[in-house]
């Protein structure tokens, strides 16, 4: 890939680098406070704060944030992340709005054990921070600027969890409930989902009038056994179909339409890629295929070509940290795109757009 120095195109990547490195810088603030700090603001700091600055409770949680991170409020770094955006969406949420939740009302859940999977509990501590939506891009016009929203709950709110040998591995909490609402409103008619959890996406889609039926594929039998034996007998009488079978193999071998297919057999944007590409597939055999947490993956995407981009203009030939996977598609990447040829800004925008991010995707699968 060649890059014209001094070329529209080579402004307007610094000026993507610019804010790719915000976008980072945000990311780790954000994790760190996620990680270590999520438990550190209680209602006495949060009506300091409120005295002190006479801010509304939202604004004054993300002041508590910079606070437990202990963030100089006048550091020039700061300034920078906050006119970007940075701690701009945070949500105090209604308990009664969440537990009203059609799934949470209806489903029971107690304490069981299927092998190294079980059903149990987990809670939110009042004014503990937790990510409300998967991260986004605001677009090419904010220059792929990252929007992340954070909420808490003012008390102790219960979910329900599935436990991996005592890990947390599924849930039903605000993120998932918000994360899922798109691909619900997509479906319609015969359902195909591939990945089950503790079954939200098949419940709230046999709610809907337009749903016929669902079929989920599940992988792991100690997961199925559990939804069968304490969650499925409460689900709405309307036809569910569950098959044991890895998401792949049954794509693969599959003689049946389906009017929507639902892809949840990922964890973060980090381990989606191998998931992503076979719902890319899928997307231009069968159209209406949704994609958990699509949005992240594709920021995740993004800000690897980002990185390969940056590091072609520095005349860097070597590989970046990250997982085997991350660095076999980034040489892949940098191998498909190495005849290309930058001038201006819109061929830089373009490289970065949706379509070909995707683009790129399937063709080092294919590659």
């Amino acid at each position: 890939m060649k890059i014209t120095e001094n070329s529209p195109a080579a402004k307007r990547l610094e000026q993507l680098i610019r804010q790719d490195e915000i976008n980072r810088e945000e990311s780790s603030l954000l994790s760190d406070f996620l990680d270590h700090h999520f438990d550190e603001i209680d209602s006495q700091l949060l009506s300091t704060i409120h005295k002190a600055l006479s801010l509304p409770i939202e604004k004054s949680y993300s002041q508590a944030i910079l606070s437990t991170l202990d963030i100089d409020p006048d550091e020039e770094e700061l300034k920078k992340l906050l006119e970007c955006g940075f701690l701009s969406d945070v949500c105090l949420l209604s308990a009664k709005d969440f537990l009203g939740n059609p799934y949470l009302k209806k489903i029971r859940l107690k304490e069981k054990r299927s092998g190294k999977w079980s059903l149990s509990w987990n809670y939110f501590l009042p004014y503990e921070g937790f990510l409300l939506k998967a991260t986004e891009s605001k677009g090419k016009e904010k220059d792929y600027a990252l929007k992340d929203a954070i909420a808490f709950f003012p008390e102790k709110v219960d979910y329900p969890v599935v436990l991996e040998k005592d890990h947390v591995w599924m849930s039903v909490t605000p993120y998932e409930i918000e994360t899922m609402k798109e691909p619900l409103k997509k479906a319609t008619g015969k359902v195909l989902a591939l990945g089950l959890g503790l079954g939200y996406y098949p419940f709230m889609a046999l709610e809907k009038k337009e749903v016929e039926e669902v079929v989920v594929v599940e992988k792991d039998k100690d997961v199925l056994s559990l939804f069968e034996k304490e969650i499925l007998p409460q689900f709405p009488r309307k036809k569910i179909t569950l098959i044991h079978a890895d998401a792949k193999d049954y794509l693969e071998k599959k003689n049946t339409t389906f009017d929507t297919t639902f892809f949840d057999i990922h964890s973060t944007a980090e381990d989606s890629l191998e998931s992503y590409l076979l719902a890319l597939k899928e997307r231009k055999r069968t159209g209406n295929v949704s994609f958990w947490i699509e949005s992240s993956t594709l920021s995740f995407l993004r800000q690897l070509v980002l990185l390969l981009l940056e590091m072609e203009l520095e005349k860097d030939s070597t590989v970046p940290e990250g997982t085997k996977e991350e660095q076999n598609l980034f040489l892949c990447m940098r191998k498909n795109l190495q005849d290309r040829v930058l001038t201006s800004a819109e061929e830089v925008d373009l490289l970065l757009s949706d379509s070909l991010l995707q683009e790129l995707l399937l063709n080092c699968e294919n590659g």
